[in-house]
């Protein structure tokens, strides 16, 4: 009878209610099962402590007890039970009842217990019960059950004097505070644990119907279908209706899948068309350097490179200071510039662009190189500099011709009048004649140096170099060159602890030499001119403040341009000698200035132990 009322229910539940029965069963017998398992495992825990204290506590009585028991001073022992009980109550009362406490001679006769009325002196002491366990210390534990009272626990631990034992400690421990305490907390446990699994029954079962309440809304409708009206529903159709639903739902999804990846195909063709359209070499490599990907002008350059490794026959990569290896390097995107031989055997230039690809938790998988065809833009930018060129050499014959013209002029003028008038020529005009001679040919001098040091350009040669000495004989010289009538204050301020750089002596001379010339040539009349040293951000620098007359916008934004002046005389290379200079030292400058208050250069060069 039970079992036909269980198999009708079971045809007339679904499959989703089912499942809730089965989850909510599941977890109340497992809540069940875990208090219970929560509840013997605190009994066990609390029965290991009463042990631990009883044998704790017999060794602190007979370690407490070894010196009165050796002298007989019984009344010493019989403080020393008493307090061992009365103590020991008062702290573990939750745990535990101390029943007695006892000292026994040598003899097993008493010689001192809490209960003297029951147990007086030199009475014989049997230890009740049966031998439980002994412990490392050789405390022996033995326990005694009694007819209608909890169990009882005796410890036993041996009092020595020296390494001779001279009697016993004992210690009587009963159950019933521990009963008593486990027999409060039954029924509260009891109580908790059914209604926690109660309650996680009822969340459980509240979860599943919330998961599965779409199941069972579909279930509703498919069994109000008209096909099905009527029709005796046995579990088999039940069931069946049920998967044919999911079923139905599995067709459609799949349905959908084919049309989301044919409109998927159609994207994916459209965006080959469109960067196989862009002319540009495109691939795709990933963190090995295989090739997983490639686009059409690619191929064409570069040949079929589709699961293949982005490397040479010799595991080089082909193109120099690779920018994909740097960008899985740095997570960032990377430019270079690289000549390869493209198909048919022929070299153009390229500019490389590598950017890393992430995945959806931001880690570099593979890398898109870009690969652009330069070489028209290159062969411009040569032809640029080579109009360039022929331009500035067209500059400088020009500014050679108009520097020479003028000295050449007046030598030719002087060496005329001395050639055809010598016998009217005094000595006094002989002498100005000459001293008009040696100006203009020092003139010359000066411009031809300029123009050499300017387009000699050879490579400096670097060795370990003192910026203070070299500005200390640059100033001691200048102080020679300069004008009598010029009144001239030069302030050193120099670095005590300024590091040596490998640089190029005569090349730091020069630079020196033309910052304090030109210092000194924007102060006609004279000024202060400061000379500073020291280092910053792992370089040393010099710098030159004058108090002259500065700059105007349009000098700043042309001052280290070749041929550019202001200035009556010269050719203008001084500072695009400086410039120059500096770049071959890979050095830094900068300059400030303002109209009406001097000028500020800055000469910067990295420490390093390399020398050229």
């Amino acid at each position: 009878m039970i079992l036909q009322g269980l198999k009708t229910l079971e045809r007339r539940l679904s499959v989703g209610t089912k499942i809730n029965i089965l989850l909510a069963l599941s977890i109340f017998i497992s809540s069940l099962a875990l208090t219970y398992l929560s509840y013997q495992s605190g009994i066990s825990s609390l029965e290991s402590q009463l042990r631990l204290l009883g044998v704790k506590s017999a060794k602190e009585l007979a370690t407490r007890s070894s010196a009165y028991l050796s002298k007989g001073d019984t009344w010493e022992l019989f403080k020393s039970v008493q307090e061992m009980t009365e103590t020991r109550n008062e702290q573990t009362i939750f745990f535990s009842s101390i029943e007695y406490a006892a000292i026994l001679d040598s003899k097993d006769r008493v010689a001192a217990h809490s209960k003297p009325g029951k147990f007086p002196l030199l009475t014989q002491f049997d230890l009740p019960g049966t031998l439980m366990a002994q412990t490392d210390s050789e405390v022996s534990i033995w326990s005694e059950i009694k007819p209608g009272e909890e169990e009882m626990y005796h410890f036993a631990a041996p009092v020595t004097m020296g390494r001779e034992k001279i009697g016993w400690a004992v210690i009587g421990i009963s159950e019933k505070w521990l009963m008593e305490k486990i027999r409060e907390s039954r029924e509260k446990m009891l109580f908790l644990s059914l209604a926690m699994a109660s309650m996680a029954t009822i969340i459980g079962y509240y979860i599943s119907k919330r998961l599965l309440r779409p199941l069972e809304t579909l279930s509703d409708k498919i069994s109000k279908l008209p096909e099905l009206a009527g029709a005796e529903r046995s579990t088999s159709p039940w069931m069946k209706d049920e998967i044919t639903l999911f079923m139905e739902f599995y067709d459609a999804i799949l349905g959908r899948y084919g049309h989301i990846n044919r409109e998927l195909t159609i994207e994916k063709e459209k965006l080959n068309n469109i960067l196989n359209g862009i002319h540009a070499g495109m691939i795709v490599v990933d963190r090995e350097m295989n090739v997983t990907w490639q686009n059409k002008i690619h191929n064409i350059w570069f040949g079929e490179s589709l699961e293949k490794r982005c490397f040479d026959k010799t595991g080089k990569s082909t193109c120099p200071n690779c920018p994909v290896e740097e960008s899985f390097a740095t997570e960032r995107i990377v430019t270079c510039e690289s000549i390869k031989k493209v198909a048919g055997g022929g070299d153009k230039t390229f500019n490389i662009v590598a950017a890393p690809l992430h995945d959806s938790e931001n880690r570099v998988i593979g890398a898109l190189e870009l690969s652009l065809d330069i070489t028209h833009q290159v062969t411009l930018k040569e032809d640029l500099k080579r109009k360039e060129r022929l331009a500035l050499m067209g500059q400088m014959a020009a500014g050679m011709a108009h520097e020479i013209r003028n000295p050449l002029n007046a030598l030719i003028t002087a060496m005329q009048i001395v050639a055809q008038d010598s016998g009217k020529v005094t000595a006094e005009q002989s002498g100005r004649l000459l001293s008009i001679i040696n100006k203009e040919t020092a003139r010359l001098n000066t411009t031809l140096n300029d123009f050499l040091s300017f387009a000699q350009s050879r490579s400096p040669r670097k060795t370990p170099c003192d910026l203070n000495m070299l500005l200390s004989e640059t100033i001691e010289l200048l102080k020679h060159q300069r004008k009598a009538d010029q009144p001239l204050e030069i302030v050193s301020e120099f670095s005590t602890s300024l590091p040596g750089a490998p640089l190029d002596h005569g090349m730091m001379r020069q630079i020196m030499w033309n910052l304090l010339m030109n210092g000194i040539q924007s102060m006609p009349g004279g000024g202060l001119i400061k000379v500073a040293t020291g280092t910053m951000k792992g370089s040393i620098f010099f710098s030159v403040k004058d108090s002259g007359v500065g700059m105007t916008a349009e000098e700043k934004e042309n001052c280290f341009i070749p041929f550019y002046t202001k200035k009556s005389g010269g050719l203008g290379l001084g500072m695009a000698i400086v410039r120059r200079i500096v770049d071959q030292h890979n050095g830094s400058i900068s300059m400030t200035s303002e109209l009406g208050k001097g000028s500020e250069f800055c000469i910067a060069f990295p420490v390093t132990h390399e020398l050229a």
